[in-house]
């Protein structure tokens, strides 16, 4: 995941905890609703404009509201049946919560080591459930960090319990509706049949984490993730040299300052003739170009300035992203 400052906790409308009164301690309401399976026809008319309709033709699902704040994914979940906010991360391969979400839930500590662990972290516990969209699953281990919430509501003004990442949401088909503000988490399943309209993407996860090929200007693909914990599209200067473009690239410009939970970067930005997530093309896309990286094979992160265009289904089962 990567922040950008384009809001402080000082001047965003949701800055203080006690104007957030349905979670005490974290702010944000709880908003869930069912579709049901059957409706009057003169209920329905009506019906169609407030129900948000699965993205795959035959899915039904419960599905729940997020708070879409700096172009980053707040749901509203619980932890042990404590409810909380958190952020939806799929660019994460583990879930964290803050020390006081640990302890108001009372989660068992555990031993673990956590795979490609960007944060350091040294303590964990284990979840009898997390729930989401009525949808519940343990999640074995689960990272301490502390100053969690702090740093994001910082950035956002926002008060959460943790970061929802992919090792808890990969059990799941996640279907993100950008347009209405919902999710939906479906069992996995055989591939179900995608509309007309939607593009199907080939989807890999390495590491813990979605990866899809992407290419720049019609250079090589290589891997990017899928990241609903970034909100902006940003590419490393390896992809982008190997794409024909150079650091004194007369387009160049200042870039946002992008920052993570452990480290920040000054980037520049460019403007680039096409960008292929897959079969999809995009035209005059404007992307971040950063040299950091903890994890060698990752050439960029698809974030949600990009993805909220789309309803977004991504499928680690039958490794695809559905894209509508």
């Amino acid at each position: 995941m990567q922040y950008v400052d384009v809001a402080t906790a000082r001047d965003h409308p949701m800055r203080h905890r006690d104007t957030l009164k349905s979670i005490p301690g974290h702010g944000l309401g709880q908003r869930t609703r069912t579709k049901k399976p059957r409706m009057t026809a003169a209920r329905s008319r009506v019906c169609q404009l407030l129900l948000v309709q699965p993205l795959l033709t035959g899915a039904a699902a419960t599905t729940s509201i997020f708070d879409f704040v700096n172009e980053h994914i707040f749901v509203h979940a619980k932890l042990n049946g404590q409810p909380g906010i958190w952020l939806l991360d799929t660019g994460s391969n583990l879930s964290v919560i803050s020390p006081r979400a640990a302890a108001l839930s009372a989660c068992p500590a555990v031993t673990a080591r956590a795979q490609q662990d960007p944060y350091g972290i040294t303590r964990f516990v284990s979840a009898k459930k997390i729930e989401l969209a009525n949808v519940g699953a343990p999640l074995d281990v689960i990272g301490i960090l502390p100053r969690l919430a702090d740093k994001v509501l910082r950035n956002d003004g926002i008060f959460i319990t943790g970061i929802l990442g992919f090792d808890w949401l990969s059990r799941f088909v996640v279907q993100i509706d950008y347009r209405h503000n919902s999710i939906a988490l479906l069992p996995p399943r055989s591939p179900a049949l995608p509309r007309k309209s939607a593009k199907v993407i080939p989807l890999e996860v390495l590491g813990g984490v979605p990866v899809v090929p992407v290419s720049v200007n019609g250079g090589p693909a290589h891997r990017c993730l899928i990241d609903t914990g970034a909100n902006l599209v940003n590419i490393r200067w390896g992809m982008a040299i190997s794409s024909g473009i150079h650091r004194n690239d007369p387009g160049l410009k200042a870039g946002p300052r992008v920052a993570g939970l452990t480290a920040t970067e000054m980037t520049q930005a460019i403007v680039l003739k096409q960008l292929a997530l897959g079969s999809v093309i995009f035209k005059n896309l404007e992307v971040s170009l950063y040299d950091k990286t903890a994890i060698p094979w990752l050439h960029g992160n698809i974030g949600n300035s990009l993805l909220k265009s789309f309803k977004v289904t991504l499928d680690a089962t039958n490794r695809q992203l559905v894209l509508e």
